[in-house]
């Protein structure tokens, strides 16, 4: 006989083609006679084995399998993305339509779902054909980067052109930031150069970021100002903001806009592309002539089409479930301030005169829930860090979540974070007098 089975119903059902062409294959090389296909009522009235109908199980078409699957991918993408019967019904009425995420989604541990609800929301309202889809990005120029290859996985179109340009491409396996300082921990890597970030600030789970870099033999940081990654580093070399020299950035629907230097740069400050240039010169390689050079390869890049198509049919969702800890009751996010970005302008006198220091924004309802008043102390605790912040009563959320800005090195929010959990919970309460 010939059976087929898997993990899953679906492994079972695509695992069945192969079973079946060994089977036969099989059944050939011992010149076996082939039997005459049969219907399933037919294998049922056989008489040559009255108990066949004891190993028959009751399956659903092929065709019905897919509704079925296409219902759950369905329903599953309506929950993930938290749309409403309201929303649905505005979504399949409106003649034109402009979907967006926030810049929050791109840093979820949660993506991968989230893209798949959004494709399959697509494939059922047409969504990219009414209008358009846009996830917003934390920096300007992330399109840009994108088609100069910044992604750990860059498109085939993109490899190409890249190694066209140069002559080869590298073939290393591939590797996020997240894989990155893991392999640092495990001294597989001992050198970094970082540029322009603070991950020490803003990366999920500080203390995984102090054991991955404290493990490097050498360490090189370019930056505008000190921060916590820089007093980690060898090395630290001064960095151009983006007013001091002319660039290009590519905004979301991959129009290239240009922003003309400002200010001379301060001090030593270089911008980096020319930081890269000079130390490829010291190994005897200079990397660009001329500005102009640089300008040929950064239109070719831009050249590129990199826009992916979205899927034609249902995608799976898959999402994965914290396990809740006893007593950490209370969703936490960690985001910038409003009038703040990451580790750059804490030190801009102006902007510290509207915020100059972290706090913890919550609803109503719950300050009165900790007996807690404006600027009064809380005390917000994880599994895995403690911190002491000032309380700020929201005049926009209204249920049991918690904001805390990330962006003042006095306050070390990023303690409180475990970079695998999809959503951070804490434990807060007042602190007495």
């Amino acid at each position: 006989g010939c059976i087929s089975s898997g993990k899953t119903e679906e492994e079972a059902r695509t695992n069945f083609d192969e079973a079946v062409a060994l089977h036969v294959e099989t059944m050939r090389n011992d010149k076996l006679p082939l039997p005459e296909p049969r219907s399933r009522d037919a294998v049922l009235s056989a008489e040559e084995d009255p108990h066949v109908a004891d190993y028959i199980v009751e399956i659903e078409s092929q065709e019905e399998y897919k509704i079925r699957r296409h219902k759950a991918g369905i329903q599953q993408s309506f929950h993930v993305s938290e749309l409403s019967e309201e929303d649905i019904k505005a979504i399949t009425e409106a003649k034109k339509i402009t979907f967006m995420t926030g810049e929050i989604v791109t840093r979820s541990r949660e993506r991968e779902a989230i893209a798949a609800a959004i494709s399959n929301l697509n494939f059922i309202f047409d969504i990219s054909n009414k209008g358009q889809i846009a996830s917003l990005a934390k920096n300007a120029n992330s399109v840009g980067a994108t088609k100069m290859g910044m992604l750990s996985t860059p498109s085939e179109d993109t490899k190409a052109e890249m190694k066209s340009i140069w002559g080869e491409y590298p073939d290393s396996k591939p590797h996020n930031t997240d894989s990155i300082l893991a392999l640092m921990k495990k001294e597989e890597i001992s050198g970094g150069f970082i540029f322009g970030a603070n991950p020490m600030m803003t990366y999920p789970d500080r203390e995984f970021v102090r054991e991955g870099l404290e493990k490097l033999e050498f360490l090189v940081v370019a930056d505008m100002f000190e921060s916590e990654t820089t007093e980690m580093a060898d090395v630290v070399l001064p960095l151009c903001s983006w007013a001091e020299y002319t660039a290009d950035y590519v905004n979301l629907e991959g129009k290239n806009q240009t922003a003309n230097q400002a200010i001379k740069p301060i001090g030593m400050s270089k911008p980096g592309y020319e930081i890269i240039n000079l130390i490829s010169e010291k190994y005897a390689r200079k990397l660009f002539e001329n500005s102009q050079s640089l300008q040929d390869e950064v239109d070719r890049m831009l050249a590129v089409k990199t826009n992916s198509s979205l899927p034609n049919e249902i995608s799976e969702v898959s999402t994965e479930q914290d396990s809740n800890v006893e007593g950490f009751d209370t969703a936490m996010f960690i985001n910038d301030d409003p009038h703040h970005y990451a580790h750059i302008t804490e030190k801009s006198e102006s902007l510290s005169k509207f915020v100059g220091e972290a706090y913890i924004e919550m609803s109503k309802s719950m300050a009165e829930k900790l007996n807690v008043k404006e600027k009064e102390s809380v005390r917000v605790e994880s599994p895995v860090g403690k911190i002491i912040v000032p309380a700020r009563i929201s005049k926009f959320i209204t249920n049991d979540v918690v904001l805390i800005p990330r962006n003042f090195s006095s306050t070390p929010v990023t303690s409180l974070l475990m970079r695998k959990q999809r959503l951070d919970k804490v434990k807060l309460s007042r602190v007495e007098d």
